[in-house]
């Protein structure tokens, strides 16, 4: 299957590139004698009316052959008019740019209809906030559900992120929906710059009121001196039940148990560790227990197990300042997290920095100053990839709210697909112009083999990852077509450039020894990229020997 998705990739982008050629070239009249996807020895051909299709063995590129199109070659007065050379300049410009502006253009289409599939989305429900943040500091809490912002109707979370993204440092009037009352607050979001890549320090600038819609499922974390552990309770429980009523949130756990006077019964279920392989291993044995709990006895001491530290392994900066199973972090530089996930993205963000953390070790808080360095590590494609290690981790336990139908399918596929295609633009861009003037390491290039191995992924993730990635990688190949390099669309359009300017052709020895040096030039590049290839897979490679 491996390499059926590998021809479907290659074989998809190189068939639209040489269709742009095609089909300019029958518009503007010029007899195409050849459409061939793939180099060498032709698998499959048929000639219908002037042309020959055909798919060739070696599925690396494609061509278009057109009549009249060798330099210098001689064409018969009466052929003239369907021969490429005896075009006008600005038909054979376009001609040419036709390639690398389909391979552009494809992302918008492919994103389009993959927006279109999404039948379903997810709702404007805030899963966690950020104490400190503007959502939490203008009363926004978990729970809650954006209803309108500024007198507009919201319904998805897409439409929520929009309207932060165009509000930064503007006050947003936002109504929320809390149980079977409606409230509105006045937020004003933050600047926020998102690292896009790293060599070449491209960022784009974001709007934040540091909310998400992941939430915390009702898994507690107690203090053994409290009073929910003298009912019972322990660290990593998951309460079931509040009176005989499921329980989908901590949010919801909590609001309930603030609102109760009296006792109340909670259904838990308790979770009996068997080691700690990935972190965490757990089997759910029996029936759930019953407990009961008085919320009005005073402080429970009682939490979300979001930030309760479950395994700290050896050796590491979390083992090094004692942190311990149990432990529950309460701020790292002074700053408290609702998610675990959000604190290790920041920590990582934040190489060899010196940062302070303060945790609840179930008696007394305790500190300390760490910092993390970064180590090497092969990443899924076998490239070369910085990770950070903090050592310390969570019994996690997130969820997503259910989706709700998309009723504005066609205005959502078409925003998406305009986003996504403009940032993936944004980002190839950067990456061509890092490798041009040497800010992107050439070690991170790839070639046919890093594609092969990219596009066999595909039977793991599935088909949007194929379609997303065939988006990508159109844009690079429309791209790097327009470089002036002799033999590259862009080097036919730079001779036709100096054309315009002289009123003359580009006499043809010119020509003939720039194809050459072209041609160097791309053996060149290929030996690179199959080096890079090499490099990252030399492990399986050697294997094989």
């Amino acid at each position: 299957m491996s390499a059926l998705y590998f021809v479907l990739l290659l074989g998809g982008l190189i068939f639209v590139h040489e269709l742009g050629h095609f089909l300019l070239a029958k518009a503007s009249g010029v007899r195409v004698i050849t459409f061939s996807i793939g180099f060498g020895p032709a698998l499959i051909k048929k000639k219908w009316g002037d042309t020959e299709y055909k798919i060739a063995a070696i599925p690396l590129g494609g061509f278009v052959r057109m009549h009249g199109d060798e330099p210098g070659q001689e064409v018969p007065e009466e052929e003239k008019s369907v021969a490429f050379n005896y075009k006008p300049l600005w038909k054979r410009t376009l001609i040419v740019l036709a390639g690398p502006v389909f391979n552009m253009i494809l992302p918008f289409f492919v994103f389009f209809f993959m927006f279109l599939t999404h039948g379903e989305l997810l709702p404007a429900y805030i899963g966690a906030v950020t104490p400190g943040g503007p959502a939490w500091e203008a009363g926004i809490r978990p729970g809650d559900v954006i209803t309108r912002m500024d007198g507009e109707e919201i319904s998805y979370w897409w439409e929520m992120q929009a309207r932060v993204n165009d509000s930064i440092g503007r006050e947003l009037d936002i109504t929320v929906a809390r149980g079977d009352e409606e409230e509105t607050f006045k937020v004003t979001p933050e600047l926020a710059e998102v690292v896009l890549l790293r060599h070449v320090d491209l960022v784009e600038k974001e709007g934040r009121i540091q909310v998400t819609q992941v939430y915390v499922e009702p898994v507690v974390g107690v203090a053994p001196a409290g009073i929910a552990y003298a009912a019972g309770l322990r660290n990593w429980d998951r309460v079931l039940r509040f009176n005989g009523q499921p329980v989908k949130t901590y949010a919801e756990l909590e609001r309930e148990l603030k609102k109760s006077p009296t006792p109340v019964t909670l259904d838990v279920l308790r979770e009996a560790p068997r080691g700690n392989i990935a972190h965490a291993l757990f089997s759910m044995p029996g029936d759930p227990l019953q407990i009961t709990l008085d919320p009005a006895a005073g402080d429970l001491q009682m939490w979300d197990a979001e930030m309760v530290v479950h395994v700290v392994d050896d050796d590491t900066a979390a083992a090094d300042i004692g942190l311990r199973p149990g432990d529950r972090i309460l701020t790292v530089d002074g700053k408290s997290y609702p998610l675990w996930m959000i604190m290790e993205a920041e920590l990582a963000a934040l190489v060899e920095s010196e940062h302070t953390i303060v945790w609840f070790d179930g008696t007394q808080e305790r500190s300390a100053e760490f910092s993390l360095a970064s180590k090497t590590e092969k990443g899924e494609f076998n490239e070369d990839r910085q990770v950070v290690v903090f050592g310390a981790h969570n019994h996690s336990r997130i969820n997503i709210p259910d989706p709700i139908p998309n009723n504005s399918r066609l205005y959502y596929a078409l925003r998406g697909s305009w986003l996504d295609s403009l940032g993936a633009f944004k980002v190839t861009l950067a990456s061509v112009g890092g490798l041009v003037v040497g800010k992107v390491p050439i070690k991170e290039m790839g070639g046919p083999i890093l594609i092969y191995d990219m596009a066999s992924r595909t039977e793991k993730h599935g088909w949007p990852f194929f379609f997303n990635l065939m988006a990508w990688l159109s844009i690079s190949l429309g791209v790097i077509n327009l470089f002036p390099i002799p033999i590259l669309d862009g080097g036919h359009l730079f001779f036709f450039a100096i054309e315009a300017v002289t009123r003359r052709e580009v006499p043809l020895k010119i020509r003939q020894v720039a194809a050459y040096v072209g041609l160097a030039l791309i053996l060149l590049l290929m030996v690179v990229v199959f080096k890079n290839d090499i490099a990252r897979n030399w492990d399986t490679i050697s294997s094989w020997f």
